[in-house]
């Protein structure tokens, strides 16, 4: 592995994340750890970027904030390094820019219209990069 794919780009619902989703993508926290991954790449909003930043840091995990514009769902998660603030559609194609593998928990199972989770699902995808969805009653592997 490369020094450039050491960084996971995160996207989440802004509800908590259910139980199945906090411990299928804990597992794929610890499993990319072991093979090299160090940064994580987060939105700094309420509910699953703090919950996950939270899961991330216990593991070692350098955190990142990418921070919305819109400070009214600002989590204001304790980052290592922070971004400037950026509309919510541009902040997620940043992260997805600077990462090579992705990992999401959209608050549904399979794509809904106008989520902002799933819009930066289909930017990985796009970009090619490797990513987990960890839904709410589903985890799978794409690419």
């Amino acid at each position: 592995m490369t020094d450039t794919m050491i960084d996971v780009a995160f996207t989440g619902s802004r509800d908590d994340p259910n139980p199945w989703q906090l411990m299928t993508a804990d597992c794929v926290l610890t499993y990319l750890w072991r093979i090299g991954y160090r940064r994580f790449h987060q939105g700094d909003c309420i509910g699953s970027d703090a919950r996950f930043a939270e899961l991330a840091r216990r593991q070692g995990y350098w955190i990142i904030a990418h921070p919305p514009t819109d400070e009214t769902r600002r989590a204001f998660y304790p980052a290592d390094e922070k971004r400037d603030p950026l509309p919510f559609a541009h902040r997620n194609a940043i992260i997805v820019h600077e990462s090579s593998v992705g990992l999401a928990t959209p608050l549904t199972d399979t794509r809904t219209a106008h989520s902002g989770t799933w819009q930066t699902v289909a930017r990985m995808k796009a970009k090619g990069i490797p990513h987990y969805v960890c839904g709410p009653t589903i985890m799978r592997r794409v690419g």
